[in-house]
């Protein structure tokens, strides 16, 4: 059964508190430090009421003012380590360890528990060392380090730390959780339930301490006692998610699979991420011949985690049986391309190619059969071991249980930033840009750049210059035909600009929305399965993808018009998505980047193909930038995303 070691130091607020008493009363009397230090005590306030987001934004307005502003940058870390951003709250640390020494002991606290969860264990018993050669009498501080030596698999060490704990007169639960949870690893399992009981002596509303336990009961043998014990913990807090994934285990060792499918049912209703439990959920639906949920289940899983030859395998395995031959072949061939020394792959595929008459292909792979098998026994042990951390990386899976409130769903739809669009303001309150060579264009007056996210607006400065009146009320129209989806209207207008406007940037940034917006709405006919009469739907989709490459085209032609067009090289970037050219649209929401370093959306959307990409290191670096910016959404994904990753 599958150990996860997870623990959250309780105190954190409690000590944040005294820190925002103590700096606040030392405001410095001038006018514009003085509304800093209120910013910055205000920030903090935050943070002691969990409103992390609004902390971080009022911290950047302290950096931006005063890059030195350390403290800020510690505060701005430790609201990322509480949204689960610990590669941002990593960076913040830092700098504020390098350059703050008021602060030390409490940025090592918390670099200790940002490293952890990044699955840097050594350094985060390193730093927190730091805090304990400070605090020696600090059992709390044993009883962390316990925990992190957990993960380390040094369980004689963390049993050490927890008597230490207890030594120094500690009356706390987490101590004798500990020590149980190392002993029940060591199998020493009368020792691990001693210990878990008499945490529970201390603390029965502990529902993981239930858990533990009924993990231990479960390695007995004691299936009964364990699902009573993960029936108390569901019982304190129907929200754990370790409870249900456990009781999952015990349903299947009872042969229970329909239970155990209900329990998993209810972790993927709060966690819809979890590719650990859609696996074992797709085992069990193809061991019952449910062989449609069982390709669903095993879909989510390569959804998550693409390189996990046994998904792959077994979706093979299903399309096998299904005389889905060729569905078959490709996911063989992928395990193989993957892990060369997949003997069951290769025999396998050998029978599905005699199906699809390849009677020399299937040879063949009776021939790499016999070989890797005759290989696995004769093989030196150093080749073993590298095989076998080659393989570890292809049997990867994502798991996270945490306890959650079981009144709301996770619904969170992960999707992209739409593309910039181009409306009219009325209040007339937008940037107006100076008049250049280039003096046949728009006007810009009531004119501004807006991405359609809600309640986000962004004033847009377009190289082009002042023109005609005529004009402008003619591009106003133009606008606004394309906002009631009149696109053929609207495209007439934009090309009788653009005939006499052939410099005008927006013109053609205008026409590739245009364009776009006519290309999606084609394309969501045709997921409906809509077509014309006289038009066959290939020819509609083929349709469609030449509408695409006309607003990728035009909005081209706006950056060459205007190089620092950062929202149409965004709007590339997107509409190159939408064609599925990953690679290409990376370069472009790079290019707009470089124009515009603060382009919050194009960092999310770069992070979300990355993420796609399987480059989740670089992935989670962008969504820590973006979520810096102001967008939450960057938070919800790194939530799911973005632990343990190590830089």
């Amino acid at each position: 059964m599958r150990s996860i070691f997870r623990f959250t130091y309780p105190n954190m607020l409690n000590k944040l508190a005294i820190i925002v008493i103590y700096i606040f009363v030392l405001a410095i009397p001038c006018y514009s430090q003085y509304n800093l230090n209120t910013m910055l005590f205000n920030a903090k306030l935050d943070i002691s009421n969990k409103k992390y987001i609004d902390a971080i934004n009022k911290l950047n307005v302290c950096i931006n003012f005063n890059s030195v502003n350390y403290e800020a940058y510690f505060y701005r870390g430790i609201s990322k380590y509480y949204l689960n951003d610990y590669l941002g709250a990593k960076q913040d640390l830092n700098n504020v360890l390098n350059n703050f020494p008021n602060l030390l002991e409490e940025t090592y606290h918390y670099l200790a528990f940002v490293k952890y969860n990044l699955g840097d264990f050594n350094d985060a018993i390193i730093d927190l060392n730091h805090v304990i050669e400070k605090q020696s009498k600090n059992a709390q501080l044993y009883i962390e380090r316990a925990y992190f030596k957990l993960d380390k698999h040094d369980y004689k060490d963390a049993i050490e730390d927890c008597n230490k704990a207890i030594n120094f007169n500690c009356l706390n639960e987490n101590a004798y959780l500990c020590i149980g949870i190392a002993e029940n690893e060591g199998k020493n399992f009368e020792n691990a339930l001693l210990n878990f009981k008499k945490a529970i002596e201390i603390n029965p509303q502990n529902e993981n301490i239930f858990v533990r336990k009924g993990i231990t009961l479960a390695l007995m043998g004691k299936y009964t006692e364990s699902i009573l014990d993960f029936n108390k913990a569901l019982e304190i807090n129907e929200g754990s998610l370790f409870a249900y994934y456990n009781r999952a285990e015990i349903w299947i060792k009872l042969n229970m699979p329909d239970s155990a499918i209900k329990d998993y049912n209810t972790i993927l209703k709060y966690e819809p991420i979890n590719s650990i439990v859609y696996f074992n959920k797709g085992v069990i639906e193809a061991n019952k011949k449910d062989y449609h949920n069982a390709l669903n289940s095993f879909d989510k899983v390569l959804l998550l985690n693409p390189e996990n030859i046994q998904a792959l395998y077994n979706r093979a395995r299903i399309k096998q049986i299904k005389n889905d031959f060729k569905g078959a072949l490709s996911d063989y061939n992928q395990a193989i391309r993957l892990f060369p020394y997949f003997t069951e792959a290769y025999y396998n595929r050998s029978i599905v190619k005699i199906k699809l008459n390849d009677y020399h292909g299937a040879k063949n792979d009776n021939i790499l059969y016999n070989m890797f098998s005759n290989i696995d026994i004769t093989r030196d042990s150093l080749q073993q071991v590298q095989d076998s951390t080659i393989l570890s990386r292809f049997l990867k899976l994502d798991a996270n249980f945490h306890s959650v409130d079981i009144k709301y769903q996770d619904t969170v739809s992960i999707g992209m930033m739409p593309l910039f669009r181009i409306a009219i303001d009325q209040t007339d309150d937008v940037k107006y840009y100076q008049q250049t060579s280039d003096s046949h264009c728009l006007n810009k007056s009531n004119l501004a750049i807006i991405n359609m996210t809600p309640q986000k607006k962004y004033d847009f400065l377009l190289t082009d210059s002042l023109y005609a009146l005529s004009e402008k009320s003619k591009f106003s129209n133009a606008i606004k035909k394309t906002d009631m989806q009149l696109y053929n209207d609207a495209e007439k207008d934009y090309n009788d600009i653009i005939s006499k406007n052939p410099e005008c940037a927006s013109a053609y940034f205008a026409r590739g929305i245009n364009t776009f917006l006519e290309a999606e709405l084609l394309d969501l006919f045709t997921e409906d399965k809509i077509t014309t009469i006289n038009t066959t739907s290939s020819n509609i989709v083929q349709q469609i993808h030449d509408k695409y490459l006309d607003a990728i085209n035009d909005f081209e032609i706006a950056t060459h018009l205007d190089s620092s067009l950062s929202y149409a090289f965004f709007n590339i970037a997107f509409v190159k998505y939408k064609l599925q050219y990953l690679e290409d649209a990376l370069d472009s929401y790079s290019r707009a980047i470089l124009i515009n370093k603060n382009l919050t959306e194009a960092y999310f959307n770069r992070g979300l193909i990355l993420l796609q990409l399987n480059n989740k290191l670089e992935a989670c670096k962008d969504f820590s930038i973006a979520g810096e910016f102001g967008l939450p959404e960057s938070y919800i994904i790194i939530k799911k995303f973005c632990q343990q990753i190590s830089e």
